[in-house]
């Protein structure tokens, strides 16, 4: 017959190291980019990204590129100056949004279709979730309409201060994740810039960071990064602000050149524009 002999195996505890896996970006240590284009013409700044492409306007063009910002498809533009962008998973689309329009872009044709049921007004910003279109206006006391996304876009609530800001205040940026809305607001009587974390079915307000940033005509942006964290940027200090998910500033550094805008392509590429061209980070 076969005898075995077992022996407990003994293992010394101070050995062992467990690893977790941390998909939080640190602002401080952002990597040096591994991929650039540079701006030739007057090109807005702004940018946006689904989970394959980033949507940019170059050289007055609307570009469809990939994550080594090589051109996919192009379009001429001619509907104005773009004020924002956003992704749409629900209708599958880019929104474009101009000073008094917005425009649903398709990545597969770049076929460019104005949206008529948005009203002629003084836009700023957009965001969407899965439901749910918000724009915001462009004035003191700034309001966020609300619209519906499917079956068709129609207009659903108009919300107004004290609820989005105060009448002092202005909304640069918008930005929706997980039923919370984050807020850039401008105080002009303090000269302060914030950022506000809000539920986005009340717009009670979760949390309020208000932010070391020195009054410019421009306005200040925000970005989601991985975890729920946001990256604010200051394009007049070049200064990134790194801040948690619970309105803490975790860290402040300066980009090498002054940032304008910045988007997560998937969720390990920072892309950041600034003012002479788009920078792509590995994190």
């Amino acid at each position: 017959y076969l005898q075995i002999n077992i022996h407990l195996l003994e293992i010394n505890e101070n050995l062992i190291e467990f690893q977790t896996a941390n998909d939080t970006c640190d602002a401080s240590v952002i990597p040096p980019p591994y991929r650039t284009i540079n701006y030739i013409d007057e090109s807005s700044k702004i940018l946006c990204a689904n989970e394959r492409f980033l949507l940019v306007h170059h050289n007055s063009n609307l570009c469809l590129l990939d994550k080594e910002l090589n051109m996919i498809r192009e379009k001429f533009w001619t509907h104005g100056c773009i004020l924002d962008i956003c992704w749409s998973l629900t209708l599958a689309r880019f929104l474009v949004l101009t000073r008094n329009y917005l425009y649903l872009v398709d990545e597969s044709t770049m076929s460019i279709v104005r949206i008529q049921k948005v009203p002629k007004l003084s836009w700023w910003s957009c965001t969407y979730s899965d439901t749910c279109l918000f724009l915001t206006t462009k004035d003191w006391g700034s309001n966020i309409c609300q619209f519906t996304l499917w079956p068709s876009i129609q207009l659903l609530k108009r919300w107004q201060p004290p609820q989005t800001c105060k009448q002092n205040e202005t909304i640069n940026n918008i930005i929706y994740n997980k039923e919370r809305i984050a807020l850039m607001i401008y105080n002009r009587l303090t000269k302060s810039k914030l950022i506000e974390l809000k539920i986005a079915t009340t717009f009670d307000c979760l949390w309020s960071l208000n932010l070391d940033i020195a009054y410019d005509c421009r306005a200040a942006r925000c970005c989601l990064l991985n975890s729920d964290e946001w990256l604010v940027i200051d394009w007049n200090t070049s200064n990134l602000h790194h801040i948690s998910n619970d309105g803490k500033l975790k860290s402040t550094c300066e980009y090498n050149t002054s940032p304008s805008c910045a988007t997560m392509l998937s969720t390990n590429i920072l892309v950041i524009s600034t003012v002479d061209g788009i920078h792509l980070h590995k994190l």
